[in-house]
């Protein structure tokens, strides 16, 4: 056996609410584990064991007064595990509870003599060391519930989120999470919504944390533009995944919900669902390259997210899963390339920047768009080249990315810089998507998306993402100015632009 992870569902858990939940996942179909939980992470260690007590420590494999031992086998590498409620109501007395897994493929484990061996648990070295994985037990005070409004969707959430949705209407109307809620369920692009999608919403948020239920507010107020929609403007919620199911954005949250995420995945779910909320609620602010050459996916995945967010969703539940592997619209398979998941010292590291870090899913869905941009050899994440040391990607290799994400053709259109401006300016000029823009970067090239022509300039979204820049700072290699640093557009004079402009793709 490789490894076996341990995922709570949530990274805090009230002492007056449900008891808290896991995703157990180990890479043996039929594994065995033992569960510990313990108020400091020395009482794991043997040395420690008589200092153990009911309100202190808890074994799954041992059991407790009022629960017995529990021989806990994963079904298919994976399994939810639910804390006993006599050991929460004994444990959550503490102000964290600190929990570890063991793993075992033999039929009758010696639990003694096994190590833990998993990248979301600790040994007994680091144990005795102080250090283990951890969640919060908050004591906030609460009160008598508030009527919740929309009883009709709240029964049919699943009762495990529909206890974490009760415990917020029990909570000071000052405390942030219940304002939230208040606020989602009054929403008039929720109230719109049927019984069955407003139940989903609220599961979604339930399953995530505070910034995120932020994110899901601004969700709710995003409108997708009527040439996409068809017809008028319609809330970015309501939009459906280029699929043949047609599945709704909140049909694919939902998804990304009960998802168990690839084992080199170590972020739980609620992290994974967050970055997704937040990913579609605002592109221009969240999508960034990183450190990586990857501006062509980049720019690609910022306009799926914006204009497709169905989609979107769609394809993280996809790559983000066990077999790291989609089906795009077109009915072509991308797979995420093996060393995307390893350690990536130039973007994990400390030191660097936060606005050079990226999300689990935008790191696989660039990596998986290389690959699949170019049939024959697999792209390198940690070295950021092909298999043949070339990098980047050309626009005929843009086309058949977009071809594939959105089963349409696509052309890149070469020429005099003063036309490909021109082209741009009629293109924007009309309801139609961004256009693809590659132009000379310094010594090379780089990909950005036009999103709008004013009087004698272009305004192009930089898949850079937000940077250290000041608004209207002037930029050089090529000449720019900054317009609005958090969502990362910049702008250029159409003349200066006519100088370094490339070539452009748009639809066919």
């Amino acid at each position: 056996m490789r490894k076996v992870l341990l995922r709570p569902t949530h990274f805090t858990f009230h002492r007056e609410g449900p008891a808290p939940r896991f995703r157990a996942q180990a890479d043996e179909a039929s594994a065995l584990v033992r569960i510990e939980f313990a108020a400091r992470p020395q009482l794991f260690t043997a040395p420690q064991a008589s200092a153990r007590t009911p309100e202190t420590y808890f074994d799954s494999a041992a059991g407790a007064e009022g629960v017995t031992a529990q021989r806990l086998q994963l079904a298919g590498g994976k399994s939810t595990y639910e804390l006993p409620n006599p050991v929460w109501e004994r444990l959550r007395g503490n102000a964290h509870v600190f929990y570890r897994v063991t793993a075992s493929d033999q039929a009758t484990p010696d639990w003694a003599g096994t190590a833990p061996h998993t990248v979301r648990s600790v040994d007994d070295g680091q144990a005795a060391a102080g250090r283990a994985h951890y969640f919060g037990v908050p004591r906030d005070p609460l009160n008598a519930p508030w009527n919740f409004p929309d009883q009709e969707a709240l029964e049919q959430v699943s009762p495990y989120y529909r206890a974490k949705l009760t415990l917020l209407t029990r909570y000071p109307e000052s405390y942030e999470g219940a304002y939230l809620l208040r606020r989602f369920v009054g929403h008039d692009n929720y109230t719109a919504l049927a019984t069955t999608q407003r139940a989903k919403a609220l599961l979604v948020f339930a399953a995530t944390d505070m910034p995120a239920r932020r994110a899901l507010l601004q969700l709710f107020d995003r409108k997708i533009p009527a040439f996409v929609a068809g017809g008028s403007p319609a809330p970015a919620v309501r939009s459906q995944d280029l699929s043949a199911a047609q599945a709704t954005l909140l049909d694919n949250l939902t998804a990304l919900v009960d998802l168990d995420p690839h084992l080199d995945i170590p972020d739980g779910g609620d992290i994974l669902v967050a970055e997704a909320i937040e990913e579609v609620a605002d592109p221009s602010f969240e999508i960034n390259q990183g450190t990586k050459g990857t501006c062509v996916p980049t720019s690609v995945s910022w306009l799926m997210a914006t204009y497709f967010p169905a989609e979107y969703v769609r394809l993280a539940t996809g790559l983000l899963a066990e077999g790291g592997k989609v089906a795009l619209a077109n009915g072509d398979q991308a797979a995420v390339p093996a060393d995307t998941y390893a350690f990536d010292r130039a973007e994990q590291s400390t030191g660097v920047a936060s606005f050079l870090r990226r999300s689990w899913f935008e790191r696989l869905f660039q990596s998986s768009m290389m690959s699949y941009s170019r049939p024959g050899l697999t792209y390198s994440n940690i070295r950021d080249v092909f298999t043949d040391a070339r990098g980047g990607l050309t626009m005929d290799e843009l086309c058949r990315m977009l071809r594939g994400l959105r089963n349409r053709s696509h052309q890149a259109i070469a020429g005099a810089g003063s036309d490909l401006v021109a082209r741009i300016v009629q293109q924007l000029q009309q309801p139609s998507l961004p256009v693809l823009t590659q132009m000379k970067w310094g010594t090379g090239s780089h990909e950005v998306v036009s999103v709008r022509a004013d009087v004698g300039e272009v305004t192009f979204r930089n898949p850079w993402g937000g940077m250290n820049y000041r608004v209207g700072q002037v930029l050089a290699q090529p000449p720019r100015r900054c317009v609005n640093p958090s969502s990362a557009e910049e702008a250029m004079a159409s003349a200066d632009l006519a100088t370094v402009i490339q070539s452009l793709v748009m639809e066919a």
